[in-house]
């Protein structure tokens, strides 16, 4: 929240939100998640994750105009992927440029800490039934595999 925060202080605006598009989360600044109900839906609308997955791929820079907030004059909702599955949205005016976004501010803010947004972003596995020990997780041509423990008692 904090580091959230700073961001959307260092690209001009207090109205950011870190996006997890595989469960729908949104995680806001305090205006934000302040906003009205009908800005706030026409927000979630667009929302939308970006192709790519890489960091920065698939940047967006899109105007809208906000029913309650702003009828008549345009904000500009920048969405920006940071790794597959996770990215931010900014509501802002004319400053600040995508492209300082992507050259300055993620790299200062996010780079640092990707590795842990991937790991936030991974889908939690659905609790096992009482009776099964565990799932053993096999990826095809990865080195990995993993072990999701049931809540069995042997």
């Amino acid at each position: 929240q904090e580091r959230l925060q700073r961001f959307a202080g260092a690209a001009q605006t207090d109205l950011g939100a870190l996006v997890f598009w595989g469960g729908g989360a949104v995680l806001g600044t305090a205006r934000w998640g302040a906003l009205s109900g009908p800005d706030s839906a026409q927000l979630r609308a667009l929302l939308r994750p970006p192709p790519g997955g890489a960091l920065g791929a698939g940047a967006r820079d899109l105007p809208v105009f906000l029913p309650n907030g702003s009828p008549k004059v345009p904000h500009r909702l920048l969405l920006l992927p940071l790794l597959r599955g996770v990215g931010l949205a900014l509501l802002c005016g004319p400053r600040p440029s995508l492209q300082h976004l992507l050259t300055q501010l993620v790299p200062q803010f996010w780079v640092p800490i990707l590795e842990q947004l991937r790991g936030l972003a991974r889908p939690r596995p659905p609790p096992l039934p009482p009776e099964v020990l565990g799932y053993l997780l096999i990826h095809q041509g990865r080195t990995q595999s993993g072990i999701v423990k049931g809540a069995g008692q042997s």
